[in-house]
């Protein structure tokens, strides 16, 4: 009885000891979901329509997300919601045949719709489709907050063959507040204007979903 119980126990401390070498991680530290660590950055839709710019643009509520020294003087500005959303692979999922796959009534034609849409997905880390929410924006005396929210859905393929596919959907919370002032160096001639902000996100991914469970879904 004494040796069954010391067998149990070495078994015991050898299972510990060795599922977490075996386990799989679902964070940063697994290749597939490591775009889940970058950073999160606030949606700015005046800068999006201009291409990314807008860096020391002052006169809009969002401008403090990509530079809090655009505070000072900025006075009181309130935003109602904005939504963005920004597909990737435009141009290829044009030019494929998906579209009209997954449009006809025949359930083999939307197989090969999603297997189109696959295709489309180039190797290594990249995103498919991302849905920003910009819930609140407030600027108030050189001081500016910001809660949004936004859904990504992330891509990573290991190689050239569309069954290596793997797509991971993310959503992240996350408040953003600000603060800028105003250096008058020369009155009337130069100033500066600096500033600093602090971001809170809270960021929830779903297990990776394989090429065979995409093509699955359309029977």
């Amino acid at each position: 009885m004494n040796k069954n119980k010391r067998l149990l126990v070495i078994l015991l401390i050898v299972l510990v000891g060795v599922t977490p070498l075996l386990a799989t991680t679902y964070g940063p530290d697994n290749v597939v979901y490591e775009q889940t660590a970058q950073p999160f950055a606030g949606t700015n839709v005046k800068s999006l329509s201009m291409g990314g710019a807008g860096l020391g643009m002052k006169g809009y509520s969002e401008s403090f997300l990509l530079n809090p020294a655009n505070l000072p003087g900025s006075g009181f500005r309130l935003s109602i919601p904005a939504v963005t959303v920004t597909a990737y692979n435009v141009v290829k999922i044009l030019e494929s045949p998906m579209i009209d796959y997954f449009t006809s009534d025949d359930d083999n034609d939307k197989i090969k719709g999603a297997q189109e849409f696959l295709k489309t997905i180039g190797k290594g880390h990249g995103d498919v489709l991302t849905t920003d929410i910009s819930l609140l924006t407030l600027n108030a005396g050189g001081l500016g907050l910001s809660v949004q929210a936004q859904e990504r859905l992330i891509s990573y393929k290991t190689g050239t063959d569309m069954t290596s596919t793997k797509l991971i959907a993310q959503a992240t919370a996350a408040a953003t507040l600000g603060f800028g002032f105003n250096i008058p160096v020369l009155p009337e001639w130069l100033d500066i204007d600096l500033g600093a902000s602090v971001q809170i996100a809270y960021k929830a991914y779903l297990e990776q979903i394989g090429a065979d469970t995409i093509i699955g879904m359309m029977n």
